[in-house]
């Protein structure tokens, strides 16, 4: 009787022992797979992190661009307001040109209407005066 009872409880026992050790191959297995998913989430990651460094660099590289693309616009406004200074000088030169000239033409027309009202000059003298350089009359 007891050795009959022993050897139950021992096959009780033994198929115990047989589903904990399932339940442990399941849990194992359970857990490899949780293992597999976490590896392929690092890789993912890994290949994420990777796409965010080369996004960062392009930006770099695009605001040092765009940084020297502000530079190079930069210089070119400075030229352009050197080059509208000399043109503003070169215009202020010219006005003062025209107004001379128009000075000038103004005198030059008095005396002109001076001459023309005083001097009263013969049809003879005037063809000589075109053959003779020095006569003041000329006209």
């Amino acid at each position: 009787n007891n050795h009959l009872e022993k050897n139950i409880n021992y096959n009780t026992n033994i198929k115990l022992n047989e589903a904990k050790i399932e339940g442990l191959i399941s849990q194992i297995e359970y857990l490899k797979r949780d293992d597999m998913l976490i590896e392929e989430d690092n890789i993912k990651l890994n290949l994420n992190k990777k796409e965010i460094e080369e996004t960062i660099k392009l930006t770099k590289t695009n605001v040092l661009e765009t940084e020297n693309d502000l530079f190079n616009i930069s210089k070119v406004n400075e030229d352009i307001e050197e080059q509208k200074k000399v043109y503003n000088e070169k215009l202020q030169k010219l006005n003062y040109k025209l107004l001379s000239l128009d000075k000038d033409k103004e005198m030059l027309e008095s005396v002109l209407n001076e001459e023309n009202k005083s001097i009263d000059l013969s049809l003879i003298h005037i063809c000589r005066c075109r053959r003779i350089e020095r006569c003041r009359s000329r006209w």
